[in-house]
């Protein structure tokens, strides 16, 4: 058995299976330096150890997002691991980052293409998280991505929840509609969509106006409220009354044009929108569709 394997053979075979280096080593050492010999042993071993791991939930890790320079495409993602101590590793983050900016300029149609692309001149995503899980000892795990391009005149912006406490665990990205080449207008609506950035952040809405409510979730709503009055005796107009109050709440927690703009909580954020409107007739401006990832939120199980 040859125990001086060059550190070149180790590189190489790395770069062939994104495993790490004492494992390529001890694969070289038992295939004698026989790099095609050691892939076999890696893939094998390397297999094992990624379907050992994967089962394991991963309930830490970094949301992230990306937005080009000219603010016309922009990506968002989830990656999961097992622990708080991994999520802050720069070598995770970096690999976070860069999968983010690929999602943006690749534009990926799944998960599976996503593991496809190369991520350098050698190394595809799939390599790569598979290196990860073998060098941190936990299972790694791309949850899901988002992509936004705009088609018309406006732009796309993101916000990350960055504190002591929860950096990395929220992301959102906004695209708005209008012309950011009027600059007396754009400082006006720039200001405007940092707040609203973080307002959905915080406030977890769901949908952008009632009208993106399926019809499905507003009849099991109705149904539900329905329900509940009949417990309390209600009936007739008084029944009625309370489900339109109680659905006029729902829409208020769930649509962000009907929730209270937290800047000024006696307007909404379509009134704010009108105003800003109001003093700009020529180039009006308009929320498109927005998206808000919470770390972990994803899970199929929690524990």
């Amino acid at each position: 058995m040859n125990n001086n394997i060059s550190s070149s053979l180790v590189k190489e075979l790395r770069k062939e299976t994104g495993l790490g280096i004492m494992d390529c080593k001890k694969a070289l050492i038992k295939s004698n330096g026989n790099l095609n010999g050691a892939i076999e042993i890696l893939r094998k071993q390397g297999l094992s150890t990624a379907n050992k791991k994967i089962s394991r939930i991963t309930s830490e890790g970094l949301v992230n997002a990306y937005v080009a320079p000219d603010q016309r495409i922009a990506a968002i993602i989830e990656v999961n691991c097992e622990t708080d101590f991994v999520a802050k590793n720069d070598s995770f983050k970096k690999f976070v980052k860069e999968i983010t900016i690929l999602v943006a300029e690749k534009n990926p149609d799944d998960l599976n293409c996503l593991l496809s692309l190369k991520i350098t001149a050698d190394d595809t995503v799939e390599n790569m998280v598979n290196y990860l899980i073998n060098t941190f000892g936990e299972n790694i795990a791309i949850k899901r991505f988002k992509r936004f391009e705009v088609t018309g005149i406006g732009v796309i912006d993101a916000y990350i929840h960055d504190d002591y406490l929860t950096k990395g665990k929220i992301g959102v990205l906004v695209e708005t509609s209008f012309n950011k080449t009027n600059r007396s207008y754009y400082p006006k609506a720039e200001s405007f969509i940092r707040t609203l950035l973080m307002q959905i952040a915080a406030t977890k809405p769901k949908y952008l106006d009632k009208k993106e409510i399926p019809e499905y979730v507003l009849n099991e709503e109705k149904a539900i409220l329905k329900t509940l009055a009949e417990n309390e005796g209600l009936s007739g107009n008084i029944l009625e009354t309370f489900i339109q109050g109680k659905l006029k709440k729902y829409f208020k927690n769930n649509c962000l044009l009907e929730q209270d703009f937290i800047m000024d909580p006696e307007k909404t954020v379509g009134d704010m929108i009108k105003a800003l409107n109001d003093k700009n007739n020529e180039e009006p401006f308009s929320i498109l569709r927005f998206v808000r990832y919470e770390k972990g939120e994803s899970l199929d199980s929690r524990s």
